[in-house]
């Protein structure tokens, strides 16, 4: 492979060339809806000539770009196409490189209202349970004996 070219070997390649347009589109999805996102993969799927992606694993790359995170295909694609996007020269789908994305995922923001929503469910049903706790030992204090 021609070192001045990262895209030499790899362009061509499916994997690679999905690996980028997840790339594209996490840098702008965070705070977007999931059907915006969706349609924005499959616009940058369409624009590099990739076949349509099964419902389920459309819905994890879009999970994943929601939070600014690119889902990682595989390795060998994730590392060619980064290598590729920081070339400073033009892209395939006439997009120039804009660094390196991030391929390790972060936790949900603690924005994230249905996190936020389960987390409130969880620590009110460890206080009542404690509360529940604590009534029972009192009344087997006041308890007489037999």
């Amino acid at each position: 492979m021609d070192e001045t070219n990262p895209l030499e070997d790899s362009a061509e390649r499916p994997n690679t060339q999905r690996q980028l347009a997840i790339f594209e589109v996490a840098r702008r999805a965070r705070g977007r809806t999931m059907p915006e996102i969706k349609r924005m993969l499959l616009k940058a799927f369409s624009r590099r000539r990739l076949p349509g992606p099964q419902e389920t694993w459309l819905d994890a790359v879009a999970s994943e770009a929601s939070y600014g995170q690119p889902y990682i295909v595989d390795l060998p694609a994730a590392e060619a196409a980064a290598r590729s996007l920081e070339d400073p020269g033009p892209q395939p789908g006439g997009t120039t490189g804009t660094g390196r994305p991030r391929a390790r995922r972060r936790a949900a923001p603690d924005r994230n209202e249905g996190l936020a929503a389960v987390r409130a469910i969880v620590a009110g049903a460890i206080a009542l349970t404690a509360a529940a706790a604590v009534v029972m030992i009192i009344r087997a204090g006041r308890r007489p004996g037999p």
